[in-house]
């Protein structure tokens, strides 16, 4: 992948980025630019999980109660 492919995807995240153009195709429709609000639950447990989050600039943690 060149570096100028990489500068026309609408991301900062490494993980897509990394991707080679071809595989980054397959998945762009899927890709949504989503604001996350703070303290807000992503996955619940026991639930399918339905989206998977690429992050461009911010932290999520997993707080797992036993």
């Amino acid at each position: 992948m060149s570096l100028a492919k990489s500068h026309e995807r609408p991301t900062k995240n490494n993980v897509l980025l990394s991707l080679p153009d071809e595989e980054y195709e397959r998945i762009r429709g899927h890709l949504e630019l989503v604001n996350l609000e703070h303290g807000q639950v992503l996955h619940e447990p026991e639930e399918p999980i339905r989206e998977v989050y690429f992050l461009n600039d911010a932290l999520i943690s997993i707080l797992s109660l036993s």
